[in-house]
């Protein structure tokens, strides 16, 4: 399609090539195409298709929302060919499963700004944003339940469940992983 799209309601999602995109207050462009132009968000951009893969742009700003959706060490990306202004816009995080480490999020040929939002930490997880001149990264950390533990009761509880969070138990792994959000 050659013609500049606007998405002002409703969910864009495509695998294609699109020449440039315009992402309005209500609207949202997600899936794991390419925009050859620009990306002007307003709204809200998700990359991939179910949290999963990889959109495409040649640019990229607004004061919209990026929103990244970890599963375990898998998330889903936004690619800048040029530059990214990510001034006045926010990144939210969101996911079931998360596993500490440093993601990339955004890789561009520059970065302009950074965003004016970014999800918050909860009691079990911290996530930091590192800005590079080409990249957005998110470092995941996570704390151990014995972190907010404070009685003896609950110590007793929490290095339990820390310790067997430790142990790779997958089922356990996912209740503890709830349980942290």
């Amino acid at each position: 399609i050659s013609n500049p799209i606007q998405v002002n309601a409703g969910t864009l999602n495509f695998t294609g090539v699109l020449n440039s995109v315009k992402v309005g207050y209500g609207g949202t462009l997600t899936g794991t195409g390419a925009v050859a132009n620009n990306v002007v968000n307003n709204g809200m951009v998700n990359p991939g298709v179910n949290g999963v893969g990889t959109l495409t742009a040649a640019t990229y700003s607004g004061a919209g929302a990026l929103n990244i959706n970890f599963n375990g060490a898998s998330t889903n990306s936004l690619r800048v060919t040029n530059s990214a202004n990510l001034t006045g816009g926010k990144l939210n995080i969101s996911g079931t499963t998360f596993t500490p480490g440093t993601y990339d999020v955004l890789a561009a040929g520059s970065v302009i700004g950074t965003f004016s939002t970014v999800a918050p930490s909860t009691t079990f997880l911290q996530f930091m944003t590192q800005y590079t001149p080409t990249a957005v990264e998110i470092v995941i950390n996570q704390f151990g339940f014995v972190t907010a533990a404070q009685t003896g009761n609950q110590q007793g509880v929490a290095t339990a469940l820390d310790a067997s969070r430790a142990s790779g138990n997958a089922s356990f792994t996912n209740v503890t992983n709830a349980l942290s959000l």
